[in-house]
């Protein structure tokens, strides 16, 4: 193994009390010791905090992919704003006295948010001169959003029930605690106007009601933006703590963007304990008419790498949604530029009663697959139809041998099926049915990839952001684990189109990209 334990780049090098970490997550062992320790973190069985407003990466769920969500291969900003012009950002409230840390950074420098620890937050923070700008002005003031208090003691109290507000049960915010000041004024300066593409269920049947918090509990925020050489990547960080717990309710503050590089792409990084996500935000030449976009019309694929629905987690055995022969599982392989397009039309032509997402799975596993997962394919083979006693899907092993007999020989032919996700399967509210592992060749899952059926989103009367169209697609690391790929083919999987597959060809011989 050749390559540098720690990544130096000629913009920005790593300091040196970041080697540590680096060398900690440098292997699956260090990998695996620090899911552990994040683990002793967050316990089971406890709240979960995470981005409730503007949408992120993470679809708004407490995720813990480290550093956080990957950059999808489809530019899809969350949040477009002008130089200097403010949006909002929700966060849920479940675990009281913890700390919410929000982080500017140009998207250029994406790479660098794998470093961020609330060591390295907070001593950004405390290393703040008196040149920093520090928000100290009453409009950049975090307040609360309660979506219990309009229902009231008639509503939640005596065992009735607050429909998921406050803490989902008898209990409502009555906004008379010692942290807050009072109800917030429509026409305070500190108020801003909800977007309405903000508004959900989870707002309750009232609504959500603004509490103002006292200057003295307010005192425990705290935010800066300034250059610091060490950590010359950031461009603010922004470190509010959690006043009471009120697991279904949010606070909520106005947020800019220094934009120190211009107009480009930027992102917000969420850091709260062992969960992270990231809001993708566009920094126009000029003011945004439309902040947070809207549903528009259409089918939007989203992708991701590193990711399976396993075995459990879909629907399949007896389902309508196989029973189209010669139309279930299409292979892909370097013949078609492992090119999904043909997989994913025909799983948008099912309609999404019978195909909503699909899997991308190698059809034989690469043999630096670890020995007892080397046969583990999660290709579905046996799914029959009635009394028939045969297969009705051409994912049949000799179906596929008949078929496509040079495919099935070779090391690096993937097989693209649509299915139906089992939301039985996990917890909405913290937990995907997919599952992703991008830092392990050794699981065959490291090969395969994801796609799911979204909404798709548009900003409307927007100025036009040469800058953002630019911008590299997704962010695609060299090194993972003890192995690598090579920067040519660092290079050309970012150059990915969204139906593009990659095909993950690691190697040994490592070179730093």
């Amino acid at each position: 193994f050749h390559a540098q334990l720690v990544h130096q780049d000629r913009r920005h090098p790593l300091p040196q009390n970041r080697q540590a970490y680096m060398a900690l997550t440098s292997t699956r062992a260090g990998t695996a010791l620090l899911a552990l320790v994040l683990a002793e973190v967050v316990p089971l069985g406890q709240p979960h905090n995470w981005v409730h407003n503007p949408r992120s990466r993470s679809g708004n769920k407490a995720s813990t992919l480290i550093p956080g969500p990957a950059k999808p291969t489809d530019r899809d900003p969350h949040v477009q704003v002008g130089p200097g012009q403010t949006f909002e950002i929700e966060w849920t409230t479940g675990h009281p006295n913890s700390i919410f840390y929000f982080v500017v950074v140009s998207g250029a420098d994406e790479d660098y948010i794998n470093y961020h620890t609330e060591e390295l937050l907070d001593d950004y923070v405390n290393s703040a001169p008196e040149r920093a700008y520090k928000y100290n002005e009453s409009i950049w003031a975090k307040y609360h959003l309660s979506c219990s208090y309009l229902y009231g003691e008639a509503n939640c109290g005596d065992s009735k029930s607050c429909k998921n507000c406050g803490q989902g049960s008898e209990e409502w915010n009555e906004a008379n605690y010692d942290v807050y000041k009072g109800l917030l004024a429509t026409n305070s300066s500190l108020y801003a106007n909800r977007s309405k593409v903000f508004e959900s269920d989870e707002d309750g049947e009232h609504g959500v009601t603004a509490i103002e918090y006292t200057a003295d509990t307010l005192s425990d925020d705290v935010r800066v933006a300034y250059y610091n050489s060490d950590y010359p990547w950031i461009e603010a960080v922004h470190r509010f703590t959690v006043e009471m717990k009120w697991a279904q309710e949010f606070d909520t503050a106005r947020f800019d963007i220094p934009a120190r590089a211009g107009s480009g792409e930027y992102l917000v990084h969420m850091v709260w304990r062992g969960y992270r996500d990231v809001i993708d935000v566009d920094v126009l030449p000029s003011e945004a008419n439309d902040r947070y976009g809207r549903a528009a019309s259409g089918v939007k694929w989203i992708k991701t790498d590193h990711c399976q629905y396993q075995r459990g987690t879909y629907e399949s055995e007896g389902r309508k949604s196989w029973r189209v022969p010669g139309r279930t599982c299409f292979p892909l392989w370097p013949g078609n530029g492992y090119n999904a397009s043909a997989c994913l039309q025909a799983c948008v032509d099912r309609g999404t009663s019978k195909c909503e997402a699909a899997n991308v799975v190698p059809l034989n596993n690469p043999s630096g697959v670890v020995d007892f997962l080397a046969n583990n394919v999660n290709i579905p083979t046996d799914i029959d139809v009635g009394n028939s006693g045969s297969p009705n899907t051409d994912c049949d092993p000799s179906y596929m041998a008949a078929k496509y007999p040079d495919l099935v020989n070779r090391n690096d032919t993937l097989m693209c099926y649509g299915l139906i996700p089992d939301e039985d399967s996990s917890n909405d509210e913290v937990d995907d049915p997919w599952t992703i592992i991008d830092n392990d060749p050794m699981d065959p899952i490291f090969y395969s990839t994801c796609y799911r059926q979204g909404t798709a989103w548009e900003f409307v009367s927007n100025p036009a952001c040469p800058a953002c169209e630019a911008a590299n697609a997704s962010s695609v690391p060299w090194r993972y684990g003890d192995r690598c790929i090579s920067c040519a083919e660092t290079r050309r999987i970012r150059a990915l189109q969204n139906k593009e597959v990659p095909w993950w060809g690691v190697i040994d011989d490592c070179e730093a990209c």
